[in-house]
């Protein structure tokens, strides 16, 4: 196995692992029996157990705005935009419910590097929002964009906690949630829907390093 399939195959089970036993239980022992490895081996790739979780919660980051651009790439207009970059949003988190779970629960996080991750996620999605919104809209001051776009992640954040045990709530009626509370607040704002294509305008990418 190639090392970038080894760390691949690293990341996934540890993820599912943290999930399973929370961070601070699991244990190196155990992510070396899943992986068929020896402590070595995991060090020489990541440095540490916290150097594991890092890497886990930036591969989820870089795989949610990737999630989310191709979701937006297709609309036809601002409205549609935002409403699919939330069911986007909340579709990725549904594939990696392991290690989104691990950002919901921040008190199971290392400090650090994994806590720098997770708000990494935010400022992630917050820039990729804002831009959107920039693109689009006739902000008031130079300030609400930013802030709008906040509080749209802030909304994703709570929405995606609470239907942690309400399987059946879908991730399109979870972004409709969303959706629904505030677009009213940014209908006033936007610009004609031709004012900007997507598919060949919108910043390819917003992720930060963490």
């Amino acid at each position: 196995m190639s090392r970038t399939d080894r760390e691949a195959q690293i990341l996934d089970l540890a993820e599912t692992l943290f999930a399973e036993q929370g961070f601070h239980n699991a244990t190196m022992d155990e992510l070396c029996a899943r992986v068929g490895v020896t402590k070595p081996v995991i060090y020489e790739y990541f440095g540490s157990k916290d150097g594991v979780l890092s890497a886990v919660l930036a591969k989820a980051r870089i795989g949610l705005l990737e999630a989310t651009q191709t979701a937006v790439a297709a609309s036809t207009g601002p409205e549609d935009a935002l409403r699919r970059s939330l069911v986007g949003f909340f579709e990725y988190t549904d594939l990696r419910r392991g290690a989104w779970s691990l950002m919901n629960h921040e008190s199971t996080l290392a400090g650090g590097v994994a806590a720098d991750e997770v708000d990494a996620v935010r400022r992630q999605q917050a820039d990729f929002t804002a831009t959107m919104m920039q693109a689009y809209g006739q902000p008031r001051d130079k300030h609400e964009s930013e802030a709008f776009a906040f509080v749209i992640i802030g909304a994703c954040d709570q929405v995606a906690r609470w239907r942690e045990n309400k399987p059946d709530i879908t991730a399109e009626q979870a972004g409709g949630y969303v959706f629904d509370v505030v677009w009213g607040g940014l209908r006033d704002r936007i610009s004609t829907p031709a004012a900007l294509d997507f598919a060949t305008e919108l910043p390819t990418s917003q992720a930060r390093s963490g």
